[in-house]
């Protein structure tokens, strides 16, 4: 019987095949973020016209929710340019993105996937705390 040969990626391949993965993997993510942040500002202007005996946090999505949502829609452009408009955020965010998951499809698979969505979590992380702290900063 003759084995079939795989066809080994080079490293510029590998690293374009990354790259898409995780741009694309960002842009579904933000595109779902975008969707459930939008749903919640209707709700809190519903809310927000009626008169409750309860708060927004009690019926919409809550705080820490809506800034882990930011934090993945909008990324560091977001955090320290609340204003701008989400496309140049999903460009830039989609762009850095794209950068790590190329670098990190150098690795093995099994090691590639593992650290480029641990970094993806610790960031979102990070970036939602320090969007939570900013308020009472600021």
């Amino acid at each position: 019987m003759r084995r079939r040969q795989r066809n080994k990626l080079t490293g510029g391949q590998r690293f374009l095949v990354g790259a898409l993965f995780a741009a694309a993997f960002f842009l579904v993510e933000a595109g779902i973020a975008e969707i459930l942040l939008s749903s919640n500002a209707q709700c809190e202007a519903m809310v927000s016209n009626m008169r409750l005996r309860f708060g927004l946090e009690d019926v919409c999505t809550p705080e820490w929710v809506v800034y882990m949502l930011g934090a993945i829609s909008r990324g560091i452009v977001g955090l320290l340019f609340p204003g701008s408009p989400a496309l140049l955020a999903w460009l830039s965010m989609g762009g850095m993105y794209a950068i790590a998951g190329g670098g990190c499809a150098q690795l093995s698979p099994r090691w590639g996937v593992s650290i480029y969505l641990a970094g993806h979590i610790a960031l979102v992380a990070l970036l939602a705390g320090l969007g939570y702290i900013s308020q009472f900063i600021a």
